[in-house]
């Protein structure tokens, strides 16, 4: 058996805790979780998805009131921090006050209970590819996609941006204070998912409906991520040891708003859409996944159209 193989089996028993479990890449993620034999413990606002009823233990409540005595008896070997908040466009004003709670707030207290916790060897953050500095891949005009990788000029280009580059300062503090604790950052790139609000899953439910699909930005281009497979590789992290670690999480290769409409024309025929003036500048990046792919050892496998097609056979189901 390959070496590799046999890591990841030693995830069997392993007890697990994960904030934000109920979310896009949370619900693939504990269904992975499940599979593999792990012991989980979520913690959400929002309440346990019924397919996972009887299989995980479950905390549903604002986790900036997570007391360490709620955790401490499960003996969580492995954090996995997915909690967030974030808006997808512009962030608004009202977005000040909750990335400070949802965001910030909540990741220095989720960290001030479990660096605490003796039995605690790993944590997963993910965070954003965001964080890199915009200079790098926004241009007033339509450039050659530029790859992003984890030694690249750092600037958070907004607010959730900041509070994730903040936060992996905040790990990067405690790990010399817990040095027996592996720590990675992910930096997730353009995530979209099942039942997500991505633009992908958004479009495919107006399509549906028969409605006419604002388009923003068909010159830009990004790199796009399917859930599963950014579950897949947070999986795969769990078995890594470096003390302190930052990887790229993405498909490696970027796709322009063009190409997703006319990929869309495959399953949509008639699709209407209306180009909307948008004053910001023009996105193309994509990530250097170098080191998820010979460190991590995982190669996403999910190309657009194929996430696509399970978005569109889920959003029908729904529909």
């Amino acid at each position: 058996m390959p070496l590799f193989i046999q890591n990841l089996e030693n995830i069997k028993n392993k007890n697990i805790f994960v904030s934000g479990g109920s979310g896009i890449i949370g619900k693939e993620l504990i269904g992975r979780l499940i599979s593999l034999g792990a012991n989980i413990l979520v913690g959400d606002l929002k309440k346990c998805p019924t397919k996972f009823l009887g299989k995980i233990k479950y905390i549903k409540k604002d986790l900036n009131y997570l007391k360490i005595s709620e955790v401490k008896s499960f003996r969580p070997e492995i954090f996995i921090h997915l909690a967030a908040t974030y808006e997808r466009t512009v962030e608004s004003k009202n977005f000040f006050s909750n990335n400070f709670h949802n965001n910030i707030r909540l990741s220095n207290h989720l960290l001030s209970i479990f660096y605490k916790i003796k039995s605690l060897k790993k944590i997963i953050f993910a965070s954003s590819y965001l964080i890199y500095s915009s200079k790098l891949y926004l241009s007033k005009k339509t450039k050659k996609p530029f790859p992003l990788n984890e030694n690249s000029m750092i600037c958070p280009r907004n607010l959730i941006a900041a509070s994730k580059l903040y936060h992996e300062s905040e790990l990067k503090f405690i790990s010399n204070f817990r040095p027996d604790i592996s720590i990675v950052c992910a930096r997730i790139f353009r995530g979209y998912g099942l039942n997500s609000r991505d633009i992908i899953s958004r479009w495919t439910r107006a399509l549906l409906k028969k409605k006419i699909i604002k388009v923003y930005s068909a010159n830009s281009s990004f790199d796009f991520i399917f859930s599963k497979d950014s579950a897949e590789a947070l999986i795969n992290m769990i078995i890594t040891s470096d003390k302190f670690s930052i990887v790229n999480v993405g498909y490696g290769k970027s796709v322009k708003i063009s190409a997703v409409l006319k990929t869309l024309r495959l399953f949509f025929k008639d699709i209407k859409k209306k180009k909307i003036s948008f004053s910001s500048d023009i996105e193309n990046s994509f990530a250097n996944i170098n080191i998820l792919k010979n460190k991590i050892k995982f190669k996403p496998k999910y190309h657009f159209q194929k996430g696509l097609e399970e978005i569109i056979s889920y959003e029908k189901k729904k529909f």
